[in-house]
């Protein structure tokens, strides 16, 4: 089985204000969404467990998701690409729920 490689993230900070900055940015969010939904969508078709989605590097912090919690997190996602007005988004993710 093929190996799902987690993003690595470094996040650069002085001050945990500063953290505001990243959520305010709106690429940030935005790549945060697509690369949730990318690595989501081979964890369901290679079939695993869990995924792996970002590995903060600096913080040493792993964040991973278990199959059984993929419906409620592209559920989610859903609802986050509707106020978005991505519908074809909304199709690809309501087709990736059905395969689980």
């Amino acid at each position: 089985m093929k190996k799902i490689t987690p993003h690595n993230i470094e996040l650069i900070y002085d001050e945990v204000d500063d953290l505001q900055k990243f959520r305010e940015n709106p690429s940030f969010p935005k790549y945060i969404l697509d690369s949730s939904v990318e690595l989501i969508k081979e964890a369901v078709e290679e079939k695993k467990n869990k995924v792996e989605i970002f590995n903060i590097v600096n913080l040493s912090l792993i964040v991973e998701i278990k199959r059984s919690q993929f419906p409620t997190i592209i559920q989610k996602l859903i609802d986050i690409y509707v106020e978005e007005e991505d519908y074809d988004k909304c199709a690809e993710l309501q087709t990736l729920i059905e395969q689980i």
